[in-house]
């Protein structure tokens, strides 16, 4: 459940995150926010790759080359991307 809301003229932010509600000042809370969101997904996509679908590895090898979610790491990037090229041969 997500919702959010701004308190005005008091520059706090609160937001609920699985239930549990979460207030800070407006960009500090937006940053970590967007930071939890890109760490879910890439632990999603991290799923899908485990279990062989090339999309997955070429979409993990992405994040890693880009840094988003994970810290930037081209040599993990590069191993993502040759299972997923590999994938697609098969």
């Amino acid at each position: 459940m997500l919702a959010s809301n701004y308190l005005e003229g008091k520059g706090v932010f609160c937001k609920w995150i699985l239930g549990e509600r979460v207030c800070g000042e407006v960009a500090l809370l937006e940053e970590e926010f967007i930071d939890s969101l890109l760490l879910l997904a890439f632990k999603n996509w991290e799923q899908i790759a485990n279990k062989d679908f090339a999309l997955g590895q070429a979409t993990i090898g992405h994040y890693y080359e880009n840094g988003i979610g994970v810290k930037k790491n081209v040599k993990i990037a590069a191993y993502w991307y040759e299972k997923a090229a590999i994938m697609k041969i098969k």
